[in-house]
């Protein structure tokens, strides 16, 4: 709640967290560095379609983290879009949603809708933090949707009980 609040009021997040100041503060840098971000991908043609590549300093954007090797902008939108422009974040939306598609029907034949459930507060949290941008996140996320994923269509369930061989089919 402290973190949540902290943005908007950080002396009433105060009464939740010890850390609202410096809750407040990560919100404003990373705002700002999400706003340059913005603006200078769509300064061109080419950079808005296809941004400006895998190993572009993004940190160098912004004044207080030029320099610093920072490859992550806390955001998987932002990540999308400063390394792949709109092209990546439009595939990466598409992967998304072909992922929902799958998770939900696999909600429709099993009625557990974890699945999704996971699916939607990850991609929500990971909106701002670098959940999707680090290989503990990424990995395991995308591993756990697939195997949730892999009870919808391309798994029947048997009509009828397991037509194990009998001695009688075996020649016996």
């Amino acid at each position: 709640v402290g973190r949540a609040l902290a943005p908007l009021d950080s002396e009433r997040a105060a009464n939740y967290t010890s850390y609202s100041e410096m809750d407040a503060g990560t919100t404003v840098w990373r705002t700002i560095w999400w706003a340059a971000i913005w603006q200078s991908v769509n300064q061109s043609r080419r950079t808005s379609l296809f941004g400006f590549g895998y190993g572009y300093p993004l940190g160098d954007l912004v004044p207080y983290l030029e320099g610093e090797f920072i490859q992550t902008p806390h955001s998987v939108f932002f990540y999308a879009l400063g390394y792949t422009g709109w092209i990546g974040v439009l595939l990466l939306a598409l992967f998304q949603v072909e992922l929902a598609r799958l998770l939900w029907q696999a909600y429709r034949r099993t009625g557990q809708p974890t699945g999704i459930i996971l699916w939607a507060s990850v991609l929500a949290f990971a909106l701002f933090t670098p959940f999707f941008e680090v290989p503990q996140g990424a990995i395991p996320f995308y591993l756990i949707i697939g195997c949730v994923a892999g009870t919808s269509p391309f798994r029947q369930r048997p009509t009828q009980g397991l037509n194990l061989p009998t001695t009688k089919n075996l020649g016996g």
